[in-house]
């Protein structure tokens, strides 16, 4: 339930917008979600992946996977993707490799890719990448979420209306901005989204 309450606090506090499919339909569940925002920084994605449900190899085949996506995307603005991995407990130090890997957190011709970790336990998170300096509200999220008892229920609202009220509130279409750019990422890591629905499924 982590997963919703922080989607919630990034759209409610943080300026983000859930990403959406072809139909409409938002990329939030209890095991990932996908928010957007736009601004004069460029145009920024923050990816909150449960890590506890993904194997070492999972997880480099889906950061594998973003990269050659943002490789490919033609860039009219900077493009900063925030891949955060959200674990129970102490992550192992083979995934830790893998996060901390400079291959990873690097900048790709105008993208950024930056991995970060939040271990629940211990209520820390980090950063393994150093540039950009800032992440654009994520930590700070992060922060408030561990600061503060939430109740489950927070994060069971219906996400479209979210997004509706953000929408009235600026007096802006967001799903016409940049469409081309949401729609490729649409297809990023689709591969580890089905494994991770999968495996959530089973577990009830």
């Amino acid at each position: 339930m982590i997963i919703k309450i922080l989607s919630r606090l990034l759209i409610e506090r943080g300026n983000y917008v859930p990403v959406t499919d072809e139909k409409g339909d938002v990329i939030v569940s209890e095991s990932r979600a996908v928010l957007q925002r736009y601004g004069p920084e460029g145009y920024v994605i923050a990816e909150l992946v449960n890590g506890d449900l993904l194997s070492r190899e999972q997880i480099r085949t889906g950061l594998e996977m973003t990269k050659a996506r943002l490789m490919q995307i033609k860039k009219e603005v900077s493009i900063y993707y925030f891949k955060v991995f959200l674990f129970s407990s102490d992550l192992s130090e083979e995934k830790l490799e893998i996060l901390a890997s400079e291959e990873y957190n690097k900048k790709f011709d105008g993208s950024h890719l930056c991995c970060m970790s939040v271990n629940i336990e211990k209520q820390e998170f980090l950063k393994y990448y150093k540039y950009p300096g800032i992440n654009f509200g994520i930590d700070n999220q992060i922060r408030y979420f561990f600061s503060k008892d939430f109740d489950s229920n927070y994060g069971n609202v219906d996400f479209k209306e979210l997004v509706n009220k953000k929408e009235r509130e600026y007096k802006i279409d967001i799903k016409t901005e940049k469409p081309w750019i949401t729609y490729i990422l649409i297809a990023v890591n689709i591969v580890i989204w089905l494994v991770l629905e999968i495996y959530a499924r089973t577990k009830g």
